[in-house]
């Protein structure tokens, strides 16, 4: 791209450090960086971007044509109206956040001014800068808006080697609920296996190190191959009677793991009877036991 905008980013945390020194790299001038608490670590993430100036929010804004704002989801509305009521988004940058559930919605004081507002999201987990680094190479960002702020956010997700991809605007709840099961609900649900290890006498590290490759491979393979090809174990092989124990016991040991149990098991019934292996009266008795026995 030519006309590579200058850019203020509004909250230097871990997505703000790492899309500006990506962006930096790939020939982006970061021209402004406001906020931030850690006075000696957003001095040292502008100078590492080109000497970026570290200026008060409003005088920051003034120097981008692309004000960014990587901060917390609840801050972005207010910081863009205090940004529209001071005066310093008059020469109409766009103005984008990167929050996966939030729209361009968020930033209706900005648009009410005449920019072009938008959003684009990551989706990836970022959980520090040097790893994050690595990680936006690759990542699908999510990107939606009005048309100029969409073009130019696609410009700016391709040039750092990301792919681009356009979202309606009103299912971003949808698919930001999507981007939690998979990612923060599996963690939950591996926290959950290994709690269950555990109370069989297995240490926790040794049972986190001993599932890891049966974790791995269920994962590429689903990925790679599909999750009704990939569903294996008891309910795939239509044994009811181990399911039930597996309930029985957890009832005795883990209750709220139980519930857990019966509430996955309802979905992979169904899954199951989608890979089309099981007769009908063996779906049946799977179903009334996860949701009765």
């Amino acid at each position: 791209m030519a006309d590579k905008p200058d850019i203020t980013i509004v909250g230097p945390g871990v997505v703000g450090q790492a899309l500006g020194r990506v962006a930096h790299r790939v020939g982006y001038r970061v021209a402004a960086v406001a906020g931030g608490s850690q006075t000696e670590q957003i001095a040292d993430f502008a100078a590492v971007v080109g000497e970026a100036q570290v200026l008060p929010l409003s005088r920051a804004a003034a120097l981008g044509r692309l004000v960014l704002l990587t901060v917390r989801d609840e801050a972005i509305e207010p910081i863009c109206r205090q940004l529209a009521a001071s005066g310093a988004l008059r020469k109409l940058p766009v103005v984008a956040h990167c929050s996966g559930a939030l729209g361009a919605e968020a930033l209706r004081a900005a648009s009410t001014l005449g920019c072009s507002v938008g959003s684009m999201h990551p989706l990836q987990t970022f959980p520090d800068v040097q790893t994050a680094l690595g990680k936006i190479p690759g990542t699908f960002f999510f990107i939606e808006g009005d048309p100029p702020a969409v073009s130019m956010l696609e410009d700016l997700a391709r040039a750092m080697g990301g792919h681009p991809v356009r979202i309606d605007s009103r299912a971003k709840p949808l698919y930001h609920a999507a981007a939690v099961l998979s990612a923060n609900y599996l963690t939950t649900l591996l926290d959950a296996a290994l709690d269950v290890y555990e109370s069989v006498g297995l240490p926790r590290d040794e049972a986190r190190k001993a599932m890891a490759p049966l974790v791995r491979a269920t994962i590429e393979n689903a990925l790679s191959k599909g999750t009704v090809e990939t569903l294996t174990g008891p309910i795939a092989r239509g044994d009811a009677q181990i399911v039930r124990r597996h309930l029985e016991m957890l009832h005795e040991a883990h209750p709220a793991i139980e519930q857990l149990y019966r509430m996955i098991g309802r979905r992979t019934v169904e899954l199951a009877a989608r890979k089309g292996r099981l007769e009908e009266e063996t779906l049946r008795k799977l179903r009334e036991i996860i949701n009765h026995a």
